[in-house]
């Protein structure tokens, strides 16, 4: 798939993605052999707040979990806490639900990016975000993903920093606001976040088209391969009808 290996493109789907974030203000990183964590203050709703890699000691696996649930909650977050391939030790899933974590089915996917559909929906456009139409774009994501657009404001304008890396996108239907996604460009592949269609405007092929105005620019800036994380129970089955394949299971863990 796009000129990588199967390993190659595993590893795409896993390790690049744990960095798909702008260095914030208030941001804590805890990253060491084994274990990579993100703890965001602000974000009280979720979002960034994640444990995204753990390779634990079977000795040492209880204390972790019970210590990083008693950081989120002591703050007053939730989290989510992704169990993939890589995950140690191997009953890891069965030990956070037995902490009282729910699972959610994921799919760990990916597409060649000039793959892109290059057909156009007349009634829908998707253009890219700057700061002029920022505001669009976090008034679809905070209706869409339930979030406080205040507090989200220092991420996005960190993301406009570093139009390289980072880009956004808003989708209008007829001229209304109907959806937003995102990406991070890696060197050798890019990573889908954020989509969401309001309710309202499902159904009209707005989500399809954010996934192709992503991929487009991405094999523009000559990446070749997209990743994504999805939900099998929402965006997964979308994904597998534009092209997305599916390379490994995922389960992601929350604390409701």
């Amino acid at each position: 798939m796009a000129g990588l290996t199967a390993d190659e493109v595993q590893h795409e789907v896993l390790g690049p993605p744990r960095g798909a974030f702008a260095p914030v203000e208030g941001l804590l990183v805890v990253e060491r052999p084994g274990w990579f964590q993100l703890v965001m203050p602000a974000w009280t709703n979720g979002g960034l707040n994640c444990v995204a890699l753990t390779v634990v000691p079977e000795d040492e696996i209880e204390a972790v979990i019970e210590r990083t649930i008693a950081q989120y909650t002591d703050l007053g977050l939730k989290f989510r806490w992704v169990v993939d391939p890589e995950s140690r030790p191997l009953d890891l899933a069965e030990r956070l639900a037995r902490h009282g974590l729910v699972s959610e089915a994921g799919r760990a996917m990916a597409c060649p990016t000039a793959s892109a559909e290059a057909t156009r929906v007349p009634d829908l456009t998707v253009d890219a975000v700057t700061l002029d139409n920022l505001p669009d774009f976090e008034r679809v994501m905070a209706e869409g993903w339930a979030m406080d657009p205040a507090a989200v404001r220092p991420y996005h304008l960190a993301i406009l920093a570093e139009p390289v890396r980072f880009r956004m996108y808003v989708a209008r239907w007829r001229g209304a606001l109907a959806g937003c996604a995102a990406q991070t460009c890696f060197t050798r592949s890019t990573f889908l976040t954020g989509g969401v269609v309001l309710p309202e405007f499902r159904g009209r092929g707005v989500y399809r088209a954010l996934v192709a105005a992503r991929l487009r620019d991405a094999a523009s800036s000559g990446v070749g391969l997209a990743t994504t994380h999805a939900r099998v129970a929402t965006s997964a089955p979308i994904l597998a009808r534009v092209g997305f394949a599916t390379v490994c299971e995922l389960l992601s863990f929350n604390n409701g």
